[in-house]
This record gives C-alpha cells, structure tokens and sequence, in this order.
C-alpha cells in the first residue's frame, strides 16, 4: 500500500497538466502486478499547451478511453515497460476560435505558475543533491537501470479519431480522420 502511494505521488502531478478533472482515485494501481489502470480520461482544453505554447491548436474536447502501464518490475533490464493507450477521440480547434473565458485564463495562468514553480523547486533541490553528492567516474546503478527503462518504453496507440474543426477558414469543410 505504501508503494502505491508512492507511485500515485509521482504520477498525480504530471496527469493533472493533462487530465481535467483529475481524481486520485482514477487510478488502479496493481503495482505487484505491474500495471497502473487510468480509464475515461477527459483531457483539458489547454493539454497541448504543457508540450509546447507554440503549437496553434487548442482541444475543444479531448477523451482518452483508457492508459495502461505495464511494469515488469521482476525483469525490467530485459522486458520492455509498454504503454497502451486506446480509443483516443480529440476535436481539435484553432485557440483562436475558443471563446475567451476570464475563469479559464485565470485557471491557465495559475497552473502555468505552479508548473513553473515546481520545476524551479525541482532544479533547484538537483543542484543542492549535486552539491553534496560525491563525483563519481562511473554512473550508480539507479541511473542505470533508469537508462535502460527509458530506452526500453514501448508505446501502442489504438482507435484514434482525430477531428479539426474550424469555422473562420472553410465553415463548410470539417477535416478528420479515423484509424
């Protein structure tokens, strides 16, 4: 129990910049198992924003029907950790057609000042742990093994229906796509 609350520590923050409505309790975590269950997910407006500001498009609705992670904690040097995301269904519009909501903009903002309070926070205990951490020639077996994870992730999509809706363009003309 412990260990999950732990993995639900890490998890939560990143979710919340993408989950609207985010609640804890979503989460199925069967940790000895190795998996971690998120299911009818609804993303928020402003999700495309956390990867990039620069990006054009806002999601008008965004709904992701279920996340799985699979960790396989007993061979994780040699089994790869696998994502699975399924029946993604986005509606996607230019920001400049979304209606201008003060409640949204002040929410936005808000969580752009958090986020950006937390890496800061976060840089600034790794540049202390690296202080006091001893050099070392070679890496630990933690950063290792991390690498290796990393190296190892292996993501599958399935049932993804993308719609771009714009009505200033071409109000006639709707472009989607289904896979």
């Amino acid at each position: 129990m412990l260990i999950e609350q732990i993995v639900s520590a890490i998890l939560v923050p990143y979710l919340e910049e993408y989950v609207a409505n985010f609640d804890r309790k979503q989460i199925d975590i069967a940790l000895m198992q190795g998996k971690v269950t998120l299911q009818n997910i609804q993303l928020k407006k402003y999700a495309l924003d956390n990867i990039s500001m620069d990006i054009p498009v806002a999601i008008a609705y965004g709904y992701l029907g279920s996340l799985v992670l699979n960790i396989p904690w007993h061979s994780l040097r040699s089994q790869a950790v696998t994502a699975e995301i399924s029946d993604v269904y986005l509606i996607l519009q230019p920001k400049k057609d979304i209606p201008y909501s003060e409640e949204d903009e002040k929410r936005r903002e808000s969580d752009l000042k958090r986020r950006k309070l937390q890496k800061y926070e976060a840089g600034k205990l790794g540049t202390v742990y690296k202080k006091t951490e001893k050099k070392k020639d070679d890496d630990g077996f933690m950063d290792k093994l991390l690498v290796t994870i990393i190296n190892n992730i292996h993501v599958t999509v399935k049932n993804v229906h993308i719609r771009y809706e714009d009505a200033v363009t071409c109000p006639e003309v709707c472009f989607q796509t289904c896979d």
